[in-house]
């Protein structure tokens, strides 16, 4: 099953992994951007 992000939440995305990499010195934890989103938008679990 492949998935494609929207416009909105590949912007979500995006901004969340520049603010990410910004708090730890450009070394960003894909981990914690995807624990941001899923609390943010419920609606992409499965």
């Amino acid at each position: 099953m492949a998935w494609a992000p929207d416009e909105e939440t590949q912007q979500l995305i995006w901004h969340l992994a520049l603010q990410n990499a910004f708090e730890y010195e450009g070394k960003g934890a894909a981990g914690s951007v995807i624990g941001r989103i899923m609390s943010m938008r419920t609606d992409l679990r499965q």
